[in-house]
């Protein structure tokens, strides 16, 4: 993904550079207006502009209003940036096509979050285009919410890591290991809407790369049920039986990803057991517009679908009481009160009752002893059932 960081203020650009390194993205930083119109000009590739409202040169409410119209393919994605809390600008500011205000001093980490939010609706829009021209070249695309096709959607942070740009020859592999004679690549599947839809799912975690991966299996009651009868050599007796062999998928791909990335110098967390997804939750799932490798599989005659989802989720440090449910951790944590064992694991999940002994042992001052974690990203709402939000 590139960006465009353009302010004639030497400490707002380097704001903004920290609060945008952890995307580990393509970044441009330039000090007027000039500058930034010859760099979006010259881009043939969708842009997210950060630019100061009252730049020198070319003000940044000038350029954004100059390429609002710009095709989906060269989009510039315009957040205007400001020190002033004035209602009128930043009513201009929205005027004229901007896609979001930030007003200054603000946390990093809201600053990142914005732009996220702009490469979420950048991506959105560049399906939806590349949709639109499929219809008018008289292409017929999947618009059914049980259509899976397989695709790969892969921003330039994760266009470096081969575990996802190869991710569908590890899952072929790993497919045909289970002692199929052979599995392939189709281009799309209709999931009967008559069944149920099985789904199992779990994630790997890679901290020093920032990386979070979720690997999702699906299938019909009816070929994950016949499934187990092809790997085991007796009928599935119940649904049970259909989401475990799901679940014995979802394991070996896991570990072909998992192996791949450590291949490339990266530690890996796998900080849960494969579970079993709502069935409610899986058109939702489709419905993001997230990082993503899609492989439709065919195996002697049986349709699945393996998905992974891509997240760039940087460590934060926090205390006892800052923890949330889902945060994995990225370092043991000691007892309290300098006992010599570990309370807590490196590559644990939390739930509520990990925080809830957390923090009946640790009381007073060493409530304010602190940890890596990595974050959930938000689709772990949707992959395992809850309605609350992990924090963002």
């Amino acid at each position: 993904m590139k960006v465009l960081v353009a302010d004639d203020n030497a400490l707002i650009r380097e704001l903004l550079r920290q609060a945008l390194a952890p995307l580990d993205w393509e970044l441009e930083i330039v000090v007027d207006g000039t500058d930034a119109l010859t760099y979006l000009n010259a881009s043939e590739e969708p842009v997210i502009a950060l630019m100061d409202m009252e730049l020198p040169g070319i003000s940044g409410v000038e350029l954004a209003k100059r390429f609002v119209s710009r095709h989906p393919e060269q989009a510039v994605f315009a957040l205007l940036v400001t020190t002033k809390c004035d209602p009128l600008l930043i009513e201009e500011a929205f005027r004229v096509g901007a896609v979001d205000v930030v007003v200054l001093p603000v946390d990093p980490g809201i600053i990142r979050a914005r732009v996220q939010s702009a490469c979420r609706l950048m991506l959105k829009l560049a399906t939806s285009a590349a949709h639109s021209h499929q219809l008018q070249e008289g292409a017929s695309a999947p618009t059914e919410p049980n259509v899976r096709a397989s695709a790969s959607t892969l921003t330039s942070k994760f266009q470096k890591l081969t575990a996802l740009t190869k991710a569908s020859g590890f899952i072929l592999e790993a497919v045909v290991g289970m002692g199929f004679d052979k599995a392939r690549g189709v281009e799309q599947h209709v999931f009967s809407e008559s069944e149920p839809s099985y789904a199992s799912w779990c994630c790997i975690v890679a901290p020093n790369c920032s990386v979070w991966v979720d690997v999702l299996v699906e299938a019909d009651r009816n070929t994950a049920m016949e499934l187990f009868e092809r790997l085991t050599g007796v009928p599935a007796d119940c649904a049970k039986d259909a989401t475990d062999t799901l679940g014995e998928i979802v394991n070996l791909i896991q570990g072909a990803i998992k192996s791949a990335l450590q291949a490339e110098g990266h530690e890996t967390m796998t900080p849960v057991v494969p579970k079993q997804v709502p069935s409610s939750s899986l058109r939702k799932l489709n419905e993001h517009m997230v990082d993503r490798v899609r492989l439709v599989i065919d195996v002697e005659g049986l349709v699945f679908a393996v998905t992974l989802f891509a997240f760039n989720r940087p460590m934060v440090r926090k205390t006892i009481e800052g923890l949330r449910q889902r945060d994995v951790t990225a370092e043991a944590l000691p007892m309290p009160h300098g006992v010599d064992l570990k309370m807590l694991a490196r590559g644990v999940m939390l739930d509520d009752r990990w925080i809830t002994n957390l923090r009946n042992r640790f009381v007073g001052d060493s409530r304010r002893l602190a940890i890596n974690v990595v974050e959930p990203p938000p689709l772990i709402n949707l992959l395992s059932g809850l309605t609350v939000a992990p924090t963002a």
